[in-house]
Formats: structure tokens, sequence, C-alpha cells
């Protein structure tokens, strides 16, 4: 009788060993029992080889055991895991988080070019609003910068080569949801790849930069925890309570909605950040430093509507790092190496060199369209570049 199983089963070998101590046998026993050498049986043990369907009949029958107790289901390869920020409360759209895994398991074929072993970045971190606070202060202090000065977005840039995180930037044109950015984490080898939208604008990119660098001190939180955690690192990192507490002194000063909105873009100028990122931020004061008991004369509503109109005053980064907007391959790589510190194009090279991979798979990896990716490839492989990329 010739018996099949499935492909994606293994042996339990707990249950197996139990069974067999039990019954007062080992390896040798099976051996002898099952016509086979005990080089065979062993490979078995350590999950080298499976037994072929008539000997795994055989075994069965020996040990007694059933075959729901003699397999087990393979365990499945760790899948990427993705963060988006819920910009606005919108929900992320499935298919683009598949898309995103989708990438992350492509993103496992550079991993052995790694310049560096990953570290391990796991925080046992809590959503907790002093917590944050301590964390944010600690930060700041390695960044270099005092309390309530602002950050600029390359002040950040050495908080993920520290942390071994992978930048890219990549161009994706204007995105006005959770496109801007994305956090894939690779279990397996304990990896994080962050693409940042280089075509974001200046204040925007500073935010989504901050929030990513939240999801990698919070690894222990997930979903819309992790999301919290994140949106709450980068708001106090950008605009921590001291100024909340100043600047909410300030508005205390005026009911004048229209000296208040001028107040908070004024603040948002000198801050280089959103008006609702301050919003957002002396709210979280309030809630936490003033029990709840106070509220702001001005309503979200009045501040979304002010910042549709002050955020045309800032530039992309894409404007800002090459105001002509178009650049050869080379340049892109430049500007990853020295203003990101990123190896990524570096590992890329050795991986598509090594592995003969083609053009379509830079397209897919970087999210770019197929005749800017075979230039980036001409690049990378040495041959000669004809047009810019990111027209």
């Amino acid at each position: 009788m010739i018996i099949l199983y499935p492909m994606d089963r293994l042996l339990n070998i707990q249950n197996v060993e139990e069974q067999m101590l039990q019954m007062g046998l080992n390896q040798a026993d099976l051996a002898r029992k099952l016509d086979l050498s005990r080089e065979a049986i062993s490979k078995w043990f350590k999950g080298e080889n499976m037994p072929s369907p008539n000997k795994l009949l055989k075994l069965a029958q020996i040990l007694k055991l059933s075959f729901d107790k003699l397999l087990m289901s393979k365990p499945q390869e760790e899948e990427p895991i993705v963060a988006f920020r819920r910009k606005a409360g919108r929900k992320i759209d499935p298919s683009y988080e598949k898309y995103a895994k989708d990438i992350g398991r492509m993103l496992t074929a550079l991993v052995p070019y790694l310049p560096n072993a990953p570290l391990n970045s796991f925080k046992d971190s809590k959503t907790d609003y002093h917590y944050i606070q301590t964390l944010v202060e600690q930060v700041r202090k390695e960044i270099g910068r005092k309390i309530d000065e602002p950050l600029d977005y390359l002040d950040l840039v050495e908080q993920f080569e520290k942390k071994q995180a992978i930048i890219i930037p990549v161009f994706l044109g204007e995105r006005k949801h959770h496109e801007n950015a994305i956090h894939i984490y690779l279990p397996s080898s304990k990896t994080t790849w962050i693409y940042l939208n280089l075509d974001s604008k200046e204040h925007d990119f500073k935010f989504w930069m901050a929030h990513e660098l939240g999801h990698i001190y919070s690894q222990n939180l997930m979903g819309d925890e992790g999301e919290d955690f994140a949106d709450a690192f980068a708001q106090i990192l950008l605009y921590p309570s001291k100024c909340a507490e100043k600047f909410y002194r300030t508005l205390m000063n005026t009911n004048d909605k229209g000296v208040m909105v001028n107040n908070f873009k004024r603040e948002a100028m000198k801050h280089k950040i959103s008006l609702f990122t301050i919003y957002k931020s002396v709210l979280n004061f309030i809630k936490q430093e003033k029990d709840g008991n106070i509220s702001l004369t001005i309503s979200e509503m009045e501040i979304v509507k002010a910042k549709t109109n002050f955020d045309k005053e800032y530039s992309t980064i894409t404007q800002v790092m090459f105001p002509n907007k178009t650049l050869t391959s080379k340049e892109y790589f430049s500007i990853v190496v020295e203003k990101f510190k990123s190896p990524f194009f570096e590992i890329l090279r050795k991986c598509i060199s090594e592995q003969n991979l083609n053009e379509g798979f830079i397209s897919n990896i970087l999210k770019m369209n197929l005749i800017d990716s075979k230039e980036i490839y001409k690049a990378l492989c040495g041959g000669p570049e004809k047009n810019k990329i990111g027209q």
C-alpha cells in the first residue's frame, strides 16, 4: 500500500521521541525495524530528510501513531511586517499592504550583501506620554539638539544609521496619504528597510522620517498601537512638550482666531513642521499636563483649513535637494550615500551582479517605471547613461 501525505508536513519529532521513549525504542531499533541505516534515521530527526511514503506508513505502524500525531505542518516562512502611517485616520488599502509585503520578500535577496550584521533594535516600548517624552529627550541628546531646538530632517539620518535601518529614497510623485513612507521589517533577518518619498513636502518628509524612526524604537508594538506610538513619538520629537507648553501660553493670551492662526504659522515656519503637528502636540500637552480641563478655542477644522494654503509655501525635498528635478542615476546614488548615509545601491549592485537579476527587479523594488529602472541598471552595471531619471 502506498500512502500520500501533503508536502507541507514534517515529522513531529517531539511526538515521535516521546512514543519511542514509552516503547523503549532508540534510533538504532527504528533503523533495524525499517531496514534502513542509522544515518538515514538520524537525518529524519535532524529535519534533513523526510521518510518516503511507504516508510512513513511503516513508522506509523511501528510507533502506533496516527498521521495527525506523526506529522506536523511546516512552519510558515516569517512574512515581512509592514507599517504605514494612518494619515487622518485613512484605512490602508489591503492590496497596497500586499504589494508592500511582496516588496519585502524581494528585499530578502539583498540581505546577504548588507555591510553589517543587523542590530536587534527591539524595545519594550509603550504608548505612555511620559515614557515617549523621556525617550525623545534621549534621542535629542544623541542627535546633539536641545529639547526646544528645531530639528532638520538630516538630523534624523544618523539615528537610522545607528539602528542599521536601510533608507531607500524613491521618487513617487505627490502623495497625500500613507504611500509617502513604507516601513518593512524582515523577521527572518531582523533587518529594517524604510522607503521615503523624495517628492514629499519638506515639513511632511521630516514627519515621515520621525514617524518611521518611532517604529524602530517600538518593534514590540503592532498594528494601530504601533502607529499611535510612532505618531506620538514624531510629534513630541519634532515639537517637544516644552515647546507645546510655551506655545500654549501664547495661545491663551488671545481669543482672536486670526491672531491664533498667524501664531501657528510663525511657529510652524520656525520649526519647519506642519500646523497640524503643533496643534496635536498642544492638545496632548493639555490632556497630559492640564488633565484635559482646558480646551483650545481654535478648532481642528480651522487648523486644517489654514494648513491647506500654508503647505503651499513649502517645497518638496526633491526641489530642495536638486532644484532642476531631473538628475542622472549616479547623482541619485551620490545623494543616497552622502545625504542619507544609505548603502542601498551598493547592496543592490552586488545583488544584481551575483544573482544575474535584470532591470525588472529594480523596477519592482524601487517602485519605478521601467525606463528609469533601465537607467539605474546601466549605471549599476557600468553601462553608459542616456537619460535623466525622476522625470
